[in-house]
């Protein structure tokens, strides 16, 4: 169940509307000034949460690893000639453990296994210089 409200630390006569989305992620949205129209909406996002048809997408974009990786060594290529290779051999290492993942698929779980294991193949110096692309 939602709520309506309104803001308290501000002078403001604006009502918000609060309410909680099936993933749980909180929404808080400004409506205006009529507490109504504030009903309203909230009545209308719960009953289409309801019936299912809530859609209130959010457009991620979903970048994988190597494409973004791709974009970064661009960059650098044209803007730090001077450090490009080293970038291009710590991209691939990256790329062994990250290759055909989305960027916002990668956890820190996951980055602490690719330093955990990287250590068992080179010194702990080599692995910081790792993380500093």
């Amino acid at each position: 169940m939602g709520k309506i409200f309104q803001r308290k630390d501000r002078n403001s006569k604006d009502w918000y509307i609060s309410y909680y989305e099936s993933d749980g992620m909180r929404v808080k949205r400004k409506i205006g000034p009529s507490k109504t129209l504030a009903e309203i909406t909230l009545k209308k996002i719960e009953v289409e949460m309801a019936e299912g048809r809530y859609l209130n997408v959010k457009s991620k974009n979903k970048i994988k690893f190597e494409i973004f990786t791709e974009e970064y060594l661009k960059y650098y290529a044209a803007n730090l000639k001077s450090c490009r290779k080293s970038h291009q051999v710590r991209i691939r290492v990256l790329l062994r453990f990250f290759k055909g993942r989305y960027l916002d698929d990668i956890t820190v779980l996951d980055v602490e296994k690719l330093k955990t294991e990287r250590s068992t193949e080179v010194s702990s110096a080599t692995v910081n210089r790792d993380w500093h692309v």
